[in-house]
């Protein structure tokens, strides 16, 4: 049971004699779910989802000249932006989360083409 109301002046649920435990956070369909509704626990998820997934993939994959950038940029699109943005109909989307997820991708296309960022 997830509840926004403090756990002292929740009224516990019993179903069949057991009392159900009230929890700060749980994964529902593979969104993270948490007491105060924002997506931002979401959004760090799904970028860490999607930087595990990208690692694997940067010998084989990204680091491999023979490989046209069009080709790399199919599988990105594919993998790792459905990853990243999975569930993202649903969150509560702030500016900071639309930044950092800008900024994540940004990262990561920047490394696929091997560009460098001048400052």
């Amino acid at each position: 049971m997830l509840s926004c109301v403090p756990p002292t002046s929740v009224t516990p649920i019993v179903l069949d004699g057991a009392s159900l435990e009230v929890v700060d956070s749980f994964r529902y369909l593979g969104s993270l779910i948490t007491e105060t509704g924002q997506g931002v626990d979401e959004v760090v998820s799904r970028i860490n989802h999607a930087r595990f997934a990208f690692y694997p993939l940067c010998a084989p994959l990204w680091n491999r000249r023979e490989l046209s950038l069009s080709t790399k940029s199919r599988v990105y699109q594919a993998v790792f932006r459905s990853i990243l943005l999975y569930g993202g109909e649903i969150w509560p989307m702030r500016v900071e989360d639309m930044k950092r997820l800008e900024v994540f991708d940004n990262d990561w296309l920047r490394r696929i083409l091997r560009h460098r960022r001048v400052n």
